[in-house]
């Protein structure tokens, strides 16, 4: 018998576990593609169960393409009285789709953002209270708006607006909130 070992034919500077790993990644990678058209979409599911009437929160946010600037719209004795003008219009204009929840009793919070926060605005009409910043939702043209106001002290600014954030909330969504 000889005792001479066989040389292979392919020598690979790899070990057998580092082929093994290599073919399972290149089989992960190539075997998840599907061919041809989707398919048609599924039946919608169940409703939920828990669940607020009228939805959850809605958000909205300004884009940073958002043009942020403030007008002076009024005056008094000891303050300046400025309106937050976005993309050329003195009020945020939101969707219709909105006012039910308003009408049923929801609820608007507004913020926006300033010196590296958020800062959450009351909503008072602005001549009303001695606040500086506050928000006012009314429906404008049959539209709901909300219109950020400022009552600075004359001779000074108002703030630099970098973003502004409206919550929208149905009613159910507060019904815990206790006012003493």
């Amino acid at each position: 018998m000889n005792n001479y070992k066989r040389k292979p034919c392919l020598s690979f500077p790899f070990g057998r576990q580092e082929i093994v790993l290599f073919f399972a990644c290149l089989l992960l990678f190539a075997a998840c593609d599907k061919q041809g058209p989707m398919g048609p979409p599924g039946e919608p599911g169940p409703d939920g169960t828990s669940g607020g009437q009228g939805g959850g929160a809605i958000v909205y946010q300004s884009t940073g393409s958002d043009n942020f600037d403030w007008a002076q719209t009024g005056t008094s004795d000891n303050a300046d009285i400025w309106t937050l003008a976005m993309n050329d219009k003195n009020v945020f204009t939101l969707p219709n789709s909105i006012k039910p929840l308003i009408d049923e009793g929801g609820i608007i919070i507004a913020y926006f953002q300033w010196d590296g926060g958020w800062i959450k605005l009351p909503a008072i009409p602005i001549h009303l209270d001695s606040q500086k910043y506050s928000y006012l939702y009314r429906e404008t043209g049959g539209s709901p708006t909300v219109e950020i106001k400022a009552r600075i002290p004359k001779g000074e600014s108002p703030a630099y607006i970098v973003s502004l954030k409206l919550f929208v909330l149905p009613a159910s969504e507060y019904e815990e909130i206790v006012l003493e």
